[in-house]
């Protein structure tokens, strides 16, 4: 291990965010923050001797290299929360040969198979639309994404408001310990992103908790097709765009149903979150109070520690 982590969208430096214990444990790292509000605090909460800070800077396609400089490519950790042009942020990372070992990055409400992203452009804004799911990336996009770049596999962990790649190399010689720790399910519970969507947020109350303006696209799981939720989604990504973009800069995006390549197969009927039965929503109420006060990643230091070389 190098026991470097990157962390663009740092917020305050004192948050839930796993990446903040990692610094207090004596990693380096580099963390970004756009919000100057955060500034001062974060400079307090971080030793700028182990942490290069950056705030309030925004981590774009076109700067995040010379943020990184100097960072390891093959770097332990890489959190990105910046609430607008994730995936391409994470794009232009792997574009210049970096390959973390973990990756840790907002996926949002959108449920596979829908492919969505939000884009970059000089003028972008974050105007009070970014709370209604109009900013990011979806889970299956990240996936899609992730695909394209070895020579490793990266295979998905963990899925919740934010969801885990962990590069398959490093999992081979650390099955042991991900399965038996508290911070991960079972790798059999994330066959595929849409069983994990559903296993590791669907599934889960604490989401509204956590989100409260979430509830508003809950009509999208009662749809009983894919094409008809694809089709939900996109009226309300149009309605984003007109209410709230078109007065402060364009909105890019793309939004897609299924794999960047390859034909698309449909939701598999024995997991999606339609096919929930009785029995299920009724042990999801007694389970409340077990994940009632969940940060939205419970990874902690000693389990980023399990990834050896």
């Amino acid at each position: 291990m190098n026991h470097w982590a990157i962390n663009l969208g740092a917020n305050d430096g004192a948050t839930s965010d796993p990446v903040v214990e990692l610094y207090h444990n004596g990693w380096h790292g580099v963390a970004v923050e756009l919000e100057s509000q955060f500034c001062d605090r974060l400079t307090q909460n971080l030793d700028s001797a182990h942490v290069a800070i950056h705030c309030p800077v925004p981590a774009t396609p076109l700067n995040i290299q010379t943020l990184l400089q100097g960072v390891p490519v093959d770097m332990d950790y890489l959190k990105i929360d910046i609430d607008s042009y994730d995936c391409d942020v994470l794009a232009s990372i792997m574009n210049a040969g970096y390959r973390p070992k973990v990756i840790q990055m907002e996926t949002g409400t959108i449920p596979p198979p829908v492919r969505f992203a939000s884009h970059y452009h000089d003028s972008y804004s974050r105007p009070h639309a970014q709370i209604y799911q109009a900013f990011g990336c979806s889970l299956s996009y990240v996936d899609d994404l992730l695909s394209q770049f070895g020579p490793h596999k990266y295979e998905l962990i963990e899925a919740s408001l934010d969801s885990i790649w962990v590069r398959s190399d490093i999992l081979k010689t650390s099955s042991s310990h991900i399965t038996s720790t508290d911070a991960f399910q079972p790798l059999e519970a994330f066959r595929s992103p849409l069983t994990a969507y559903v296993n590791g947020f669907w599934r889960y109350p604490w989401r509204r908790e956590l989100h409260v303006w979430e509830i508003g696209t809950e009509h999208w799981f009662q749809l009983e097709k894919d094409e008809d939720r694809m089709i939900a989604i996109e009226e309300h990504m149009t309605c984003v765009e007109s209410c709230f973009h078109s007065k402060y800069a364009p909105f890019d995006y793309t939004l897609q149903l299924g794999p960047m390549n390859g034909p698309f197969k449909g939701s598999n009927p024995e997991t999606d979150y339609l096919k929930l039965d009785q029995k299920d929503q009724e042990e999801e109420e007694e389970d409340d109070d077990d994940v009632e006060g969940m940060s939205r990643s419970h990874m902690d230091p000693d389990d980023v520690g399990a990834f050896s070389d």
